[in-house]
């Protein structure tokens, strides 16, 4: 039997840099189906055109509507105005989709779901367990991955710590814990949202400690430092040189790709105690703390005993090897192929 041909639903990502997880998809996609991308920045896109103008421009006939992470709106408005035309006329063809970002309008796009018969769902969070006993419909629990694809990567242990991301998300719809903030005060002296020295406690670590900026006046002052985002090879090589990197959940406790990057190249997360970690780990993969008084007693620990870190290191490199989109994607794949 041949590929399946799948019309695709995007905006198109590929200029965008915080849209990794799902270009990662796109890219695995296509190795399993016939994967025809269609939406706003693609070529020939038109709103008003329909199920059979896409077909007819494509000049193939499609197997399989796929709805992916930017068709629903995550906007205070709910709305998927660029694709409804397609949506409305697509007649009985089977449509799967990514549930994306489950903290905004997720009543709406529950709603969306149970309107539009859809046939899986995949949800990158593990709110979609409780949501299979709930609703009528095959939602599919499928963890976002590590973005490391064999890259040549040097693992020579350099940092002791490391963080790389944002704060806190400010928007208080998320209800983004300030664990990640609490800690980075812990350790440095700081000026605004810059950090200026470690701390007494903290100065005979070696620490990595990246916060982007979370709006433009921070984008503004960080421009008088020399803060650099780093390229998705140069990131992964300085979690691979790190004997630890901190982690805490994103927004409605998401577990993002950083958590699958760092145990797959063997830096073992310190992160907060959250009961909801069993849905991703086993609970010793993880050095989890209780408290700031914790988090310090755990991470001397540790980086006191470096033969027994560097063990539990090469242990995580093996165990978490499979953790990539291309496993994420043919767990999909399994699951289309048997609608």
């Amino acid at each position: 039997m041949g590929k399946l041909n799948i019309l695709y639903l995007t905006e198109n990502l590929f200029d965008y840099n915080s849209s990794d997880y799902q270009i990662n998809f796109i890219k695995n996609l296509k190795i399993f189906f016939n994967l025809y991308e269609y939406g706003p920045g693609y070529k020939f896109f038109d709103k008003r055109l329909n199920f059979q103008d896409i077909e007819n421009n494509f000049s193939v006939k499609f197997d399989i509507l796929f709805l992916g992470h930017s068709v629903l709106s995550d906007t205070n408005n709910f709305h998927y105005d660029s694709f409804s035309n397609i949506i409305k006329s697509k007649k009985k063809l089977p449509t799967v989709m990514f549930l994306n970002k489950e903290y905004v309008n997720l009543k709406e796009k529950l709603k969306f779901i149970d309107e539009n018969d859809i046939k899986l769902v995949f949800s990158h969070h593990h709110i979609s367990k409780y949501l299979n006993k709930l609703f009528n419909k095959k939602f599919i629990f499928i963890p976002f991955a590590s973005t490391f694809e064999n890259q040549k990567l040097n693992f020579l242990k350099k940092f002791d710590l490391n963080f790389i991301g944002i704060l806190k998300n400010l928007n208080k719809n998320y209800n983004h814990e300030n664990t990640r903030e609490i800690i980075r005060n812990e350790i440095f002296f700081k000026l605004f949202n810059i950090n200026l020295i470690k701390k007494k406690d903290f100065k005979n670590y070696n620490i990595l400690w990246i916060n982007h900026p979370r709006n433009k006046f921070e984008s503004l002052m960080l421009k008088f430092t020399n803060y650099k985002r780093l390229d998705n090879f140069n990131y992964l090589n300085a979690i691979s040189q790190s004997w630890l990197t901190l982690n805490t959940p994103s927004p409605y406790n998401i577990i993002g790709p950083r958590y699958y990057d760092a145990l797959l190249l063997g830096s073992p997360i310190i992160c907060p105690n959250r009961k909801f970690y069993n849905h991703y780990f086993d609970k010793n993969d993880l050095i989890q703390f209780e408290n700031l008084n914790d988090f310090k007693k755990k991470l001397d620990y540790n980086l006191k005993n470096k033969e027994q870190l560097k063990d539990k290191s090469l242990m995580l490199k093996k165990k978490y090897s499979s953790h990539n989109y291309y496993n994420r994607t043919k767990d999909i794949c399994s699951h289309i192929t048997k609608i």
